[in-house]
């Protein structure tokens, strides 16, 4: 026992050791990573010297080669460096071992300690993340010790190790095109794989030899028969081997001709035919259609270029065309198709009940299925099958036998062999049908089956992440899970499968913005238009749940996966979420919200102690998922892989029960993380309690990917759970199959995706109110931004390769082909210049970053009038982002990049712009100082550089504010200050053994408005090309009485530049702190305008209730509404707010008492702010000033600030200095002030004006039309008593009425028109002088010609005369002119509504015969009803008449059609109490009858399926609802 004893403890010492070591080699490289390694020789490639941008367990033990360890979990940019001792300089043969799940080029690269690239690698796929492949190159090496570095030019494979081998031979030359026999004269060219070797050559058959023979420089041609020999020499080796190569020539030669992979032939199903040739460098072209092939494109004739999908009866005709031969001659290939034999869901055998529905499918794409339910041989003929068969006790022979035989058939290909299902029918038997049939299956299942559907199953749709299990007999399809929060993550081109053109099937998914950037929109009617496009994709590829979105909190802002996150605060990311899951389920599919809950960092994920204060939990990071779930009912829940305060939340009872059920409503099914089940840490340690059983008994419905059917068991058999327990998780399974696609038979599409155009217009609006103008400066005069002149040039290598979104579950198989990159986005709309993109001007690397020198940085800006720098940052699901150069903070060579451009840029006074191209952020204190303008563009996703190129050029206006802060570091302290650090999570993040959120609710702005930590851009920040007053804030009460009470708040917002745009209005709220410490604000709503005209205001609002007030006090569990003065901030960001109003509470308020669960298992030491001391939280900038042209503005001597206890103060402020120049003339300026003890700065709007003549024209008229043109004076700042204003107008489009006074105290002397279109009008101002922003003064009748239709034309103030000076100077105002259209307007609104509802009742109509459905013929009639009035809506000659009646026709074939849906009425043909053997006797009477019958109009009362004919689809209908 002793001894036991001593190696049960040696055991577990050295265990420990071992956990050590790793743990070191994580961190700081391989434990001997510090010696030189040799070369030649092996190296692993975890022996590293140094890495940047790993994280996590990136060393894996999944190689097969010495030392058995691997370096996975690759992202683009990381560095693995190696300090290594060559030999001999020389060239090596570099052998890299690797494996790769797919294909991929340029990899990775091995370069020196300068940057240089030695050698690139690229990584065929190589059958999995394990399966080790080697790929040979060759680089030139130095001797001596140096470093060389890996560096992850892209991911996607994993590093095992590299072989250096020295050669001392050159390689042999190689010569292509190959020798042979040829027509024509032919070029060849002579290489070898050994770096710096020259070749020498003879073409009169005599050796070569150095130097006397020919040096090949450059391609030989050869017109007549020749030996060419040739022989490889580089200094330090031996000389290669001489080589022979014999070209003989003869004007009839042919390539080679095609070469089929099928012989003809007949072949059942779809065939992938593959073509080829032994002609160099040759071309196959052939055709399809019989016909003969061309030579080029042209006609039916293509370009050969992958494998041909044969799914008809098809003559393949080829032909090869090759450089310097005759074409080949064509060969031919007859293919006869058989389509593949039908199958069914539900295997032959089975029993079957009354309403068992079957699904009929055949793998031949474009086959129809045909069938029978009488056990006769189906022909063309028979019943088309057009979706689920639903069984009847009618179509059971005397055996109690129902036979169905289907056969595929189609124009084409020949009919195939029939498939006969044979169900043996139990009228008793239940199978899955409707809601109501629910418990009643359950009742039928075995328990075995139960258990198995708790455990997850590969999906139906090729790449998806996973699905629920299928059980056929009993009527449960399976359904497909996939993710993700950034677009359908689906198989690209699944194998097998054709469209209806017979070529290869294409899923290309729309891959939408980041969730960070959507969010960063704050646009819920945006967000919600996108996730309904969503839907319809995956309603369309057949996919029936999303893996998303997520809604975890921006906790720090290293998370690897904030990329698909939303924000740092609960509310927006809640108001986002709901956004796009209401609109994704709108689609008849649904959505996951995940990871509940926080999920708040990759490292260590796999069941991370997570320690989180009640309060915080229920404020902060379950906000966000209850604002999801009260608003939007998302299909499912997705657990985390983290455990709270020590139990895993994937078997949280209190969790997902007690508050997600209970306390929340949902309604949904939850499932595990993939392999994330816990640690069966919630009940203590009992038989049966594990992962598995903890499960069930928490409310953890399905366990992905798969379960553990023996662990639950385990779980059942000692008691630990009860089959009550497994039938609440399958009934919830259940509630959630019977609403999929799946369910209701859509069929997996094999067509291209329909919604590619539109649904990449939304995402392009998406990315551009995404996107975050941080910074634009004013240089030349105007600011940086718009680029509207001037050449520009590109730099930055990420600018030609752009980030599109994150990895792992984030990345979508997207269409590349329609991938547009920065610079040829510029080229496509940009006409102010050229575009230059330096990465084509061959700078020196470093890095992996291009490294011009200054002079050549003078030279380029030189020819441009702005520089545009791109930085990226790759992130993702396994690693956060590491606090290194290269992840979070810009490399050495990046940062020399920007101080090189910025340096030079200013010098010659061009403009110096930075995009940042990251899913989240990167260290910017250090140089943002240096750019211009600094343009967050995010990850775009499909869009890529479209939308950057508008924003950049002015064709688009960005309008996003950040969803979360972008603070000064990730490291080190305010001040040296230990309680200030500048990332509020920043000493408990990245740890796997557990974190402790200490800084409870103080998240992100929180955070830093209460310690007064400043930050480089804070939350909500964004401004654009626009410029937006707010005024009128407005409180509906300023008493807040009771539970049930609502405060409505409203503020005008209005553009006060002459640039379109919108702006993002958020609403803070400051609550008093009396029982417990609270932020000084939190957002409580937001809005965002229109796009908003210059000139043009707009009301926005919101809504507070008593919920939103509330805190979470944990010693009474409630939530609580403390009484005391409220502040309502009406603000541009956290820290600019613009206007301030308050209202009270009498009394404190408990909105609603709540399950006192969760509670911490380990201390936390809770910040908590000191406010004894408070400092400036934000400055109130609600200072506009206008002033004439010329007069300098008169600024307050004081601004109102927001101090971190929440009181409002007058604070002096020193105001910039202000040119002159700046109010010389008419436009708008801000003026920035300095505060005391604050790095804030008050901000002054600054309006110079100029008096100016206003015109209200109608934008169109139509001929004949008398209209007004109201004249007023905007900017009148002096008195004005009199106008001498001549307007110019057409006088061939419209015939002046006259003039008439705006008010009484406006006098018309004067109106005098002029044959030429010039109205000149005198008028005083008898009651009294006219002054102001705007004022009417008069307006001004015409009347349009006739017959004038589609002219635009402009009228126009020629001379606007005021008065005089005191010093004799005439007062003229500025003249403008409007623009309106003269045209027969044709109002289609109506129609356009109409076709909208039309179609969205078709979309959402599912054909079947069970109640809610609809027949065939009634939605194909729809569908040809909507269609005609979609044509006369496109119509552009249509009038207004056609219209109406297109209108009137739509909408009452919507009436028809709502009330054709199937009822439990339908069927009662005789119109008795319900359907009986009386209806079933007038369908057998009119059997065989149909619309060619002479009796067709009595008989057709019979025809129940709207067909056209009588026959026992309709016997069969009316028999299953026969009411005994």
């Amino acid at each position: 026992m002793e001894m036991k004893s001593i190696m049960s403890k040696l055991r577990k010492f050295l265990s420990m050791l071992l956990s050590i070591a790793l743990l070191f080699t994580l961190f700081t490289g391989a434990i001997f990573a510090d010696e030189a390694k040799a070369i030649p020789g092996r190296i692993e490639a975890e022996d590293f010297t140094s890495q940047t941008g790993f994280s996590g367990n990136f060393i894996e033990t999944n190689a097969n080669a010495s030392g058995g360890r691997d370096i996975g979990y690759v992202s683009a940019g990381n560095t693995l460096s190696y300090l290594v001792n060559v030999a001999k300089s020389g060239t090596y043969e570099v052998t890299f071992t690797y494996a790769a799940q797919s294909s991929n080029t340029d990899s990775f690269s091995l370069r020196d300690s300068e940057g240089n690239v030695l050698c690139r690698v690229s990584t065929p796929a190589t059958g999995g993340w394990t399966t080790w492949r080697t790929v040979t190159t060759y680089a030139e090496l130095t001797a001596g010790e140096q470093i060389l570095t890996i560096y992850c030019d892209k991911a996607g494979y994993n590093i095992d190790c590299m072989d250096f081998v020295s050669l001392t031979f050159v390689a042999t030359p190689t010569i292509l095109p190959p020798p042979g026999t040829y027509a024509l004269p032919v070029n060849v060219a002579l290489s070898t794989k050994t770096p710096g070797a020259s070749i020498y050559y003879t073409l009169d058959g005599t050796d070569p030899s150095a130097p006397t023979s020919q040096l090949y420089e450059s391609a030989i041609t050869i017109s007549s028969d020749t030996v060419i020999k040739a022989i490889g020499v580089k200094e330090g080796m031996d000389d290669s081997d001489i080589v022979s190569f014999s070209y003989t020539f003869d004007p009839n030669a042919k390539a080679a001709a095609p070469i089929a992979s099928r012989e003809s032939g007949t072949y059942g199903g779809t065939q992938s035919v593959t073509l080829s040739t032994t002609s160099y460098n040759a071309q196959i072209y052939y055709t399809t259609d019989g016909t003969d092939p061309e030579t080029s494109v042209t006609g039916s004739t293509r370009l050969y270029s992958s494998a041909i999908s044969i799914n008809r009866s098809t003559t393949l005709k080829a032909i090869t065309v090759a450089e310097s031969l005759n074409p080949s001659d064509i060969v031919t290939y007859n293919y006869s198709i058989t389509a593949v034999a039908p199958t069914s869901n539900l295997a032959s055998g089975a029993t079957v009940g009354e309403g068992t529905r079957i699904q009929l499918s055949s793998s031949t794409s474009g086959a129809s299925i045909y069938y029978t339910t009488d056990g006769s041989d189906p022909t063309t003929e028979s019943t088309l099958y057009s979706g689920p068969i639903t069984l009847s006790g009618t179509m059971a022979d005397s055996s109690n036998n129902i036979i169905i035989k289907a056969i595929a058939a189609g124009s084409g290909f020949s009919a195939s062999s029939v498939s006969t299902f044979t169900y043996i029918f139990d009228p008793d038997f239940v199978t899955l049908t409707d809601e109501a049939s629910i418990d009643k299956v359950i009742s039928e299942m075995t328990l075995d089956e139960k258990v198995a559907l708790l455990g997850g199953s590969s999906g139906r749709l090729a790449g998806s992440a996973g699905g629920t299990l299928a059980i056929p007999r009993l009527g449960i399809p399976g359904t497909s899970l996939s993710d993700g929060p950034a677009g359908i993550r689906i198989t690209l081109r699944p194998s097998g499968f054709t469209d209806s053109q017979g070529n290869p099937t294409v899923r290309a998914a729309t891959w939408w913005p980041n969730g960070a950037a959507r969010a960063s929109t704050w646009n819920n009617e945006l967000q919600e238009q996108m996730g309904a496009a969503w839907g319809k994709e995956m309603y369309f590829f057949g996919n029936d749940l999303l893996l998303g979105p997520g809604a975890n909190i921006h906790r720090h802002v290293l998370n690897g996966r904030n990329f698909e996150y939303y924000s740092e605060d609960p509310l927006l990311s809640g108001k986002t979420g709901a956004a796009e899951v209401r609109g994704i389920q709108s689609e008849g599919v649904g959505a996951t919200i995940k990871h509940f809950a926080a999920n708040n960092q990759e490292t260590g994920r796999n069941n991370l102690p997570t320690t989180i204060s009640k309060r915080a939990l229920r404020e902060i990071y379950l906000k966000s998922f209850e604002y999801v779930i009260r608003e939007s009912q998302p299909w499912a829940v997705m657990t985390a892989y983290n455990q709270i305060n020590g139990v895993s939340t994937a078997q949280d009872y209190a969790l997902i029960t007690k508050i997600l059920r209970e306390e929340w409503g949902f309604e949904g099914f939850v499932m595990t993380d993939w392999s994330g089940q816990g640690n069966a840490s919630y009940w203590p340690a009992q038989p049966g309690n594990n992962a598995y059983s903890s499960l069930v008994k928490a409310g953890n419905d399905v366990c992905e990917p798969r379960g553990n059917v023996n662990s639950v068991m385990a779980g059942l058999q000692a008691g630990f759970i009860t089959e009550e327990d497994i039938d609440a998780c399958v009934r919830r399974i259940l509630e959630y199959i019977i609403k999929t696609p799946s369910f209701k038979g859509q069929p997996l599409s094999t067509e291209p995706n329909p919604y590619t155009d539109e649904n990449e217009a939304i995402a392009f609006d998406v990315s551009v109110e995404s996107m975050v103008l941080l910074k634009n400066n004013t240089v030349g005069g105007k600011p940086a931004l718009p680029i509207t002149s001037g050449n520009i040039a590109t730099i930055g290598n990420a600018t030609s390769s752009l980030v599109l979104g994150g990895t792992g579950s984030g990345s979508v198989n997207a269409d590349s082909s329609r991938f547009v990159q920065i610079v040829p986005a510029l080229r496509n709309i940009y006409t102010g210049g050229e575009i230059i993109d330096a990465t084509t001007l061959g700078y020196a690397q470093v890095s992996n970053e291009m490294q011009p020198t200054e002079a050549q940085m003078i030279d380029l800006v030189n020819q441009v009038g702005s520089v545009v720098l791109t930085i990226k940052r790759t992130s993702g699901e396994f690693s956060d982002v590491g606090k290194t150069k290269g992840a979070y903070y810009l490399t050495d060579a990046e940062q020399n990049l920007i101080d090189v451009a910025s340096r030079v840029c200013r010098q010659a006074g061009k403009p110096f712009i930075v995009l940042l191209n990251m899913g989240t952020f990167v260290e910017m204190e250090s140089w943002k100082d240096k750019a211009d303008a600094i343009l967050l563009v995010w990850e775009p996703g499909i869009v890529v550089g479209k939308p950057i190129a508008a924003v950049l050029t002015g064709k688009a206006n960005p309008s996003g504010k950040l969803s979360t802060t972008i603070p000064i570091d990730v490291q080190g302290y305010y001040n040296d200050d230990p309680t200030k650090p500048y990332a509020p999570a920043q000493d408990n993040f990245g740890t796997s053994s557990g974190v402790i959120y200490n800084e409870d609710i103080y998240v992100g702005y929180r955070y830093y408005d209460a310690f007064n930590v400043p930050v480089s851009y804070e939350f909500g920040y964004g401004i654009n090309y626009s410029t937006f007053e707010y005024s009128n804030l407005q409180l509906n009460s300023t008493t807040f009485d009771d539970v049930d009470s609502t405060i409505d708040i409203s503020v005008d917002i209005k553009n006060i530049s002459q640039v379109p745009g919108k702006e993002v209005v958020q609403f803070y709220v400051g609550a008093p702190g009396i029982s417990m410490p609270k932020p000084v604000k939190e957002l409580k709503g937001f809005a965002k305008t229109k796009e908003l005209a210059g000139g043009e205001s707009q009301t926005v609002s919101t809504t507070l209730d008593a919920m939103l007030l509330a805190s979470f006090d944990e010693a009474r569990s409630a939530w609580v509404v403390e009484p005391g003065t409220y502040k309502v901030y009406a603000a541009a960001s956290s820290k600019d707010i613009r206007q301030v109003a308050t209202f009270t509470v009498s009394e404190e308020l408990v909105v609603e008492t709540v399950n006192d669960v969760m509670a911490p298992d380990r201390t936390i030491n809770k910040f908590n702010p000191d406010q004894s001391q408070a400092a400036i939280s934000s400055i109130i900038n609600n200072i506009n000033i206008t002033t004439p042209a010329g007069v300098a503005p008169v600024l307050p001597p004081v601004v109102q600030a927001v101090y971190t206890d929440g009181s409002i103060k007058d604070v002096p402020v020193t105001w910039d200095s202000i040119d002159p120049s700046a109010y010389e003339n008419a436009g708008r300026f801000k003026v920035y002030g300095t505060v005391d003890d604050s790095s804030l700065k008050a901000v002054a709007n600054i309006n110079v004006t100029e008096p100016t003549v206003a015109l209200s024209v109608p934008a169109s008229v139509m001929p004949g039309d008398t209209f007004t043109v109201g004249v007023s004076l905007d900017y009148v700042l002096q008195d004005v008593y009199a106008e001498d204003i001549t307007l110019k107008y057409d006088p061939e489009l419209l015939d002046f009425i006259e003039v008439t006074p705006a008010n009484e105290s406006i006098k018309i002397l004067k109106q005098e028109s002029s044959d030429i279109g010039t109205l000149r009008i005198i008028a005083a101002n008898i009651g009294g002088a006219v002054t102001g922003d705007s004022t009417p003064i008069f307006n001004v009748s015409f009347k349009v010609k006739e017959d004038i239709n589609g002219v635009s034309s402009d009228i126009s103030v020629l001379t606007a005369k005021l008065g005089v000076m005191p010093d004799g100077a005439v007062v003229e105002a500025v003249p403008t002119s409007k623009t309106f259209v003269v045209a027969i307007i044709v109002d289609k609104s109506a129609l356009e509504a109409a076709i909208s509802a039309a179609q969205s009742l078709y979309d959402s109509a599912v054909v079947g015969t069970d109640n809610g459905q609809y027949w065939q013929a009634d939605k194909t009639e729809f569908g040809e009803a909507i269609d005609a009035a979609k044509a006369v809506y496109e119509d552009p000659n249509a009038s207004q008449a056609e219209v109406d009646d297109a209108t009137a026709a739509l909408n009452a074939a919507i009436a028809a059609f709502e009330a054709s849906v199937i009822t439990s009425e339908t069927g009662n043909v005789n119109s008795s109490t319900g359907i009986d053997v009386g209806d079933l006797a007038i369908i057998a009477y009119y059997y065989g009858t149909d619309s060619n019958s002479e009796n067709w109009t009595e008989a057709r009362i019979a025809d129940i399926n709207k067909d056209n004919k009588i026959d026992i689809e309709d016997l069969a209908f009316v028999a299953s609802r026969i009411q005994n």
